[in-house]
């Protein structure tokens, strides 16, 4: 090991030691985190969750066949070499006669099961098998959410959920990284244990075969305490990565409001009177608050101490309370979390992404909480039971392998999320690769940095420009710059907005190369719509304006974004994709088929040539 690597190691170990001794360590926060509890809390986030989760997927609906099929931008053999290279460096596309379909032979199944990437649709992709896997993740989840063999149909939603994931990325957000992230904690919650048909059954056996019934059992609490942590440390990580200068000018609300592809209802007029006062001020209560819900969690670990001790409260307690109800508590950072996911949601349509981190502010109650509030408006006056227990969870040996593998995966989370910096480079590089392996095992690699450093300052569209057979140019309107894809009231989301700043580069990460696939696919898609006719070429235009600035609206008075498009806006060539000659650029014989057309111009696949490299590697 040369010296970073040493450190690292040594950082790893060290935190992994330390939160280890945290977790096992003193009574209190032994209980906190591998006590048990009410189920009723982890019940009510799993039917919500799980709603979220299909409405999340089913957002997708019209852009399925785009996204996830032979006939969209990316065919299964494309998608195999663009997402998951190193997987199928053994896996033959039966393009060529001496590589047949298929897996070349054991040594190149095992490449492929060592991950990261898994979907069954890399392997079957026409329409008909997509609309199956999404029929069958709809029946799993729609089971997670009554509680139907909740564990089973838990694992199985995770799995088909993931697997759309992992065909394609274009459409990713945050959304889907908390999403997958806390599917997997849910995963392993007893969550079917309370408000749903498993217990239902469960205690309907129990009084069949004259059994006590015990309604609610009580359930292993880590999970619930792990998805506490990490929507601390989600908080936490995206307030601190914005640190630009827009962030500390206060004026990040404005821009944001101003993105031609979110925001429901025309804001221009709002923003320019309170671009430079009120929405300054909401800037920083976002930020700084994002970094200070982190101390909802703190609260929680006090409240745990607190509860432990008996006796009348001594004054020390007291201002421990006081501290922690109005410092520390719930009353003031779940508050704030409701207000400002609340308010994001109201006037920007970003998706599930509000909404699922508003159901996650539920993991910060517990069962018998729950229970008093359902009960409250039932009008039901009965005293609400909490159905936890003083005692630990598991044996000896389950709370040890508990203990190591919290710790771990925890001390693993901290490091993936250390923010680059030029004088911890090689350490941070070295630590990372340290903890990699593990997080994409349990699917829990993650980034938080939303509208971090800055958000957008330009207003961005791609303008797709199809020249046909004939010479003549048509303009496809895709994306919010033509009137009739900009609803007002935006009301239900379209994902193509976002991922039309992907491709044509209004988003960070560098979108660039989806442009020639997306460009290709143009090509077909026009040829499978007009009876096979290959078009001559198709043309992406970058169209931006760049969004005055607080002062200025303020000054001059509102905008309408339509007239600074075309007063001050850009046009930018920035690809062109020749379809008769472009690799893909027309129509496979098999969907052409399909469709009933005859391409114009004869098919020209992407043949690699695999086996020999795999035979000699």
């Amino acid at each position: 090991m040369d010296g970073s690597s040493s450190l690292a190691f040594a950082l790893c170990a060290s935190l992994t030691a330390v939160l280890a001794a945290l977790i096992a360590g003193p009574r209190p926060l032994r209980r906190f985190w591998l006590g048990v509890e009410d189920p009723r809390a982890m019940a009510l986030f799993r039917i919500v969750f799980a709603v979220l989760v299909l409405c999340n997927v089913n957002g997708l609906w019209e852009h399925f066949r785009f996204l996830f099929t032979d006939e969209g931008i990316f065919p299964a053999d494309v998608a195999r070499r663009v997402f998951a290279r190193r997987q199928f460096a053994g896996f033959g596309d039966g393009m060529v006669e001496d590589e047949p379909w298929g897996f070349f032979d054991l040594a190149a199944v095992w490449r492929f099961a060592t991950g990261p990437k898994f979907s069954l649709l890399f392997f079957w992709d026409t329409p008909t098998a997509m609309w199956i896997h999404v029929v069958a993740f709809e029946v799993a989840t729609l089971l997670l959410v009554v509680g139907l063999w909740t564990r089973v149909s838990a694992i199985a939603s995770f799995v088909l959920m993931n697997s759309l994931f992992d065909r394609n990325p274009l459409f990713w957000e945050g959304t889907e990284v908390a999403f997958r992230v806390f599917f997997v904690y849910l995963l392993f919650a007893r969550s079917g244990a309370a408000w749903s048909l498993d217990n239902w059954l469960r205690c309907r056996r129990a009084r069949r075969t004259g059994r006590e019934v015990q309604t609610h059992r009580a359930i292993p609490v880590w999970p619930r305490r792990l998805m506490m942590l990490q929507l601390a440390i989600l908080y936490f990580t995206t307030g601190a990565l914005k640190h630009g200068s827009v962030w500390a000018g206060g004026d990040a609300v404005y821009y944001a409001l101003n993105l031609d592809h979110f925001y429901r209802f025309h804001p221009q007029e709002l923003a320019a009177l309170l671009g430079t006062n009120l929405l300054r001020l909401v800037t920083w209560v976002v930020r700084f608050g994002e970094m200070g819900f982190a101390l909802v969690f703190v609260g929680e670990v006090v409240r745990a101490v607190d509860e432990e001790h008996s006796g009348p409260p001594t004054r020390r307690r007291v201002r421990l309370r006081w501290i922690r109800a109005w410092i520390l508590g719930r009353r003031i950072w779940i508050s704030w979390a409701l207000a400002t996911m609340g308010g994001i949601f109201l006037v920007m349509n970003i998706g599930q992404f509000q909404t699922v981190m508003l159901a996650l502010c539920l993991v910060y109650f517990r069962g018998d909480e729950v229970a008093r509030v359902f009960a409250r408006v039932r009008g039901d006056r009965r005293a609400v039971v909490d159905a936890g227990e003083h005692r630990l969870a598991y044996g000896r040996v389950g709370r040890l392998c508990t203990t190591g593998l919290l710790a771990w995966h925890i001390a693993a989370v901290i490091v993936w999320l250390v923010p680059e910096r030029e004088s911890i480079a090689a350490v941070r590089t070295e630590a990372r690769s340290l903890v990699r392996p593990w997080l994409e095992l349990t699917r829990t690699t993650q980034g938080w940095g939303m509208f971090a450093p800055n958000p957008p300052r330009h207003n961005v569209f791609m303008q797709v420009l199809v020249v046909d057979e004939n010479g003549e140019t048509w303009d496809m309107r895709s994306d919010v710059y033509a009137p009739e894809r900009k609803p007002i009231p935006f009301l239900w989301n379209d994902r193509m907005r976002k991922m039309n700043r992907r491709i044509i580069g209004g988003e960070s990460g560098g979108g660039d190369w989806y442009r020639k696939w997306y460009a290709r696919w143009q090509c077909r898609q026009w040829a499978l719509e007009h009876d096979g006719h290959v078009p001559k070429e198709v043309r992406l235009v970058k169209l931006s304006y760049r969004i005055p600035s607080p002062e200025a609206v303020r000054q001059h008075g509102w905008y309408r974004p339509a007239d600074r498009l075309r007063d001050h806006g850009t046009s930018e060539l920035v690809h062109t994709e020749r379809c008769a000659t472009a690799v893909l650029g027309q129509p496979a014989p098999a969907i052409a088929a399909r469709y009933g057309v005859q391409p114009s111009v004869r098919h020209r696949p992407w043949i690699e040539r695999r086996h020999t490299a795999w035979t000699k590697r």
